[in-house]
């Protein structure tokens, strides 16, 4: 086998470090936009390999198969990826972005480690691979700051294809939204997302997060949303996530279509559907407005789990140590390998979040500090990997539940197809699961796990509970 090529190229670019990190850490537009092929991934069957994908595309009109390792990040400073080849010119692929913050610009570093297996591969490291995805990345960021800089004479780098939007049907439904919902400013926002975001941003919308991005009423874009699904704009549907890992289990156009209860294979649990509790709408435009490409190109990237601030990779012994930068409040870590989160509690004055992953025990460590850093230092002492992740608690915050939109007034006028659980039927399960919650009742995981751990407030550094929640072995 050859020995390892290093490429890395570095450019400056005069826009906020987080700027650059919404627009890179979206790998599936990144990969679609630097020329790379589709790719159809399936989750590997071995337990202890939670995270890892079994990859299938094409290079050159040639089918290659890899296996894609999960992405590694801590976010608004790198992340990265690993990829092993069974076959053919490379053995292994490890690709990333690095980024640094210098004065009023932000140093953009994107790197690789090939490992070729044949005299051809190393040539190829040194000059396809290098040209296709480092240069085009990087000239993407300068895109951008071009963009915001100056958004009159530079368009938006990485517009979805021509072909894919109906401009005329856009402005249609546009115009029709307008008549049944007074507020421009949000209407015409709305538009504008749509015409220039990506697959990615305009499938599953969430209401609430996009308002918080804009900076802008929840209430009044959850409205615009259902009116712009009344007048064929946007199709709503419903989510299931797992209560663990936030992931999509099982989703549908109607609520009455959502099975009772949903198996996640990540998590290897099963749990009730709650539409309080584990049940979101989400939205997708309408594809005879847009056709928002299905096809994958990159399907673990930070963007893929935006409350998630930190996932890290480690082999067994390894040790590693991280600087986080998240605001006061509640952060959940979990490791995939092992059973139960844990809640953190962060104060403004930051501290260190010592994590050890043990034979079926997670085990979480806080101290104060002084300086408002979070350092978060985790230790493997399993026989195999341990693939620990830190998200925000913000699930229930973000989400516009099936409960509250159900309730609201004129949805079951704008939507009467939704048939929606009635009252006396809603309130049963909520004398059911109040029951359940009791000592020696049934604890369903659904249930039990979003019940927030809240210790008294008010120390400066980090506390740590357990949460109620047993997983399976």
């Amino acid at each position: 086998m050859a020995k390892a090529v290093l490429l890395s190229r570095t450019a400056r670019i005069r826009l906020p470090k987080q700027d650059l990190w919404s627009f890179l850490a979206d790998t599936d537009r990144l990969n679609r936009n630097i020329d790379l092929s589709p790719v159809h991934f399936a989750p590997m069957l071995d337990r202890r390999r939670k995270g890892h994908y079994s990859a299938e595309t094409r290079s050159y009109g040639r089918r290659v198969r890899y296996e894609e390792f999960p992405f590694e990040w801590i976010e608004g400073r790198f992340y990265q990826v690993l990829r092993r080849f069974s076959r053919g010119p490379l053995a292994e692929v490890s690709t990333g972005v690095r980024l640094r913050p210098a004065a009023d610009e932000t140093e953009v570093e994107v790197f690789a480690r090939i490992v070729p297996r044949t005299w051809f591969g190393a040539i190829a490291a040194r000059t396809l691979l290098a040209r296709t995805g480092i240069r085009k990345t990087v000239a993407l960021a300068r895109a951008l700051e071009l963009h915001i800089r100056d958004p009159h004479t530079h368009a938006v780098p990485a517009l979805p294809p021509p072909e894919q939007l109906d401009a005329g049907r856009l402005e249609l439904r546009t115009a029709q939204l307008s008549r049944s919902h007074d507020d421009p400013n949000l209407i015409g926002r709305l538009e504008s997302h749509l015409r220039t975001a990506s697959d990615l941003e305009v499938t599953g919308m969430r209401p609430f997060e996009l308002a918080d991005r804009w900076g802008i009423d929840r209430m009044q874009l959850l409205y615009v949303f259902l009116h712009a699904a009344d007048c064929g704009l946007l199709d709503l549907s419903w989510s299931v996530l797992c209560p663990v890992c936030r992931t999509v289990r099982e989703d549908a156009g109607r609520i009455r279509q959502l099975a009772s209860r949903v198996h996640c294979d990540t998590c290897d649990i099963a749990f009730d559907t709650d539409l309080a509790r584990s049940v979101e709408i989400r939205f997708d435009v309408n594809p005879a407005v847009r056709r928002a490409e299905r096809a994958r190109y990159c399907i673990g990237g930070p963007a893929n789990s935006p409350s998630a601030v930190a996932q890290l990779r480690l082999e067994p012994g390894e040790q590693r140590s991280e600087r986080l930068e998240v605001d006061p409040g509640w952060l959940r870590l979990r490791c995939y390998q092992v059973g139960t989160p844990v809640a953190c509690e962060v104060g403004p004055a930051g501290g260190t979040l010592r994590v050890e992953c043990g034979p079926g025990e997670l085990r979480v460590h806080g101290s104060p500090d002084t300086d408002g850093a979070l350092r978060l230092e985790v230790d493997n002492r399993l026989p195999g990997e341990a693939l620990v992740v830190v998200e925000r608690e913000r699930w229930k915050d973000a989400a516009a539940t099936g409960a509250l939109v159900t309730s609201l007034d004129g949805f079951q006028d704008l939507f009467p197809d939704q048939g929606v659980e009635t009252v006396e039927r809603r309130d049963e399960r909520a004398r059911r699961r109040d029951r359940d919650s009791e000592p020696g009742g049934a604890v369903h995981g659904s249930e039990r796990f979003d019940r927030p751990v809240r210790a008294h407030r008010g120390r400066p550094g980090v506390r740590v509970r357990a949460e109620p929640f047993p997983l399976p072995a």
